[in-house]
């Protein structure tokens, strides 16, 4: 699916035991990128809270790993009685991995 200029790919995930929906998963296409894409998860935590309201949880970790590698960890997280909606995206440069995710479950 294409939103906003980029391509990503939605999973739908289903429980072994029930045979029901229990996830729906929806990945930024782009796994490399020399740079943070802090941009793309801002737009997107900027569009969940339009439709959503705050988050009920925000993590924003910025870290440093081996001695000379930099990473971040970013996650918005909305809890509502039947769904959670979790947003995150991680970025590492020292193999440039970065993955930008929408996670809808059932809350529990």
């Amino acid at each position: 699916v294409e939103l906003a200029r980029e391509s990503y790919t939605v999973f739908f995930q289903m429980a072994d035991d029930t045979d029901k929906l229990s996830q729906v998963l929806v990945r930024l296409n782009e796994m490399k990128s020399r740079t943070p894409r802090e941009d793309l998860f801002n737009a997107m935590a900027s569009s969940l809270a339009h439709d959503y309201g705050e988050p009920d949880a925000k993590t924003n970790d910025r870290y440093r790993f081996s001695s000379k590698f930099n990473g971040l960890e970013l996650s918005h997280t909305w809890r509502f009685p039947m769904t959670t909606i979790e947003l995150a995206y991680s970025w590492d440069d020292q193999i440039f991995a970065s993955t930008l995710t929408v996670r809808y479950f059932p809350t529990r």
